[in-house]
């Protein structure tokens, strides 16, 4: 393995361990040239149909982290079990912890569905390599568990 497929590795250890049991997981790739052309083709009205002004904000113009943003939603999306249907990509913002790591914060409609699929602590992780934004999002599943020894 190489010394990048160990970090990246790591990192996937790392959240799995954080939120105990995962409910979902959601993976997206996102063509930061192909982005590109679509943010140039769409302008404005193609950033705010994606992104919050803060959103917009904290990229500062710069298409990767506007991409990889994008590819965080997508992933977000893939664990709710709702695509674009439902709900859309304001309905999950993706907020900068002062560390650097990104947040999921999810709207009140996006806490809903959660809430409905058991799906509680949304977890993330992104990199940037050989243009593709890459992102994985993991959700802790909150289902109610029954012990089969108390039912025995």
């Amino acid at each position: 393995m190489t010394r990048r497929a160990d970090r990246v590795t790591g990192s996937l250890e790392e959240l799995a361990t954080a939120i105990g049991s995962i409910s979902s997981i959601g993976v997206d790739a996102v063509d930061i040239a192909g982005f590109e052309s679509d943010l140039r083709f769409g302008g404005d009205e193609f950033l705010a149909q994606c992104f919050s002004p803060a959103e917009v904000d904290y990229c500062n113009g710069e298409v990767d982290k506007l991409a990889t943003r994008f590819a965080l939603k997508e992933a977000a999306l893939k664990v709710l079990g709702t695509g674009i249907r439902g709900v859309g990509l304001h309905d999950i913002e993706i907020a900068t912890a002062p560390s650097g790591e990104p947040r999921i914060q999810l709207s009140a409609a996006a806490q809903s569905v959660a809430a409905e699929r058991n799906l509680g602590r949304l977890c993330c992780s992104a990199t940037r390599e050989a243009g593709l934004a890459l992102a994985v999002v993991a959700a802790e599943d909150i289902s109610p568990r029954t012990n089969a020894k108390e039912h025995s």
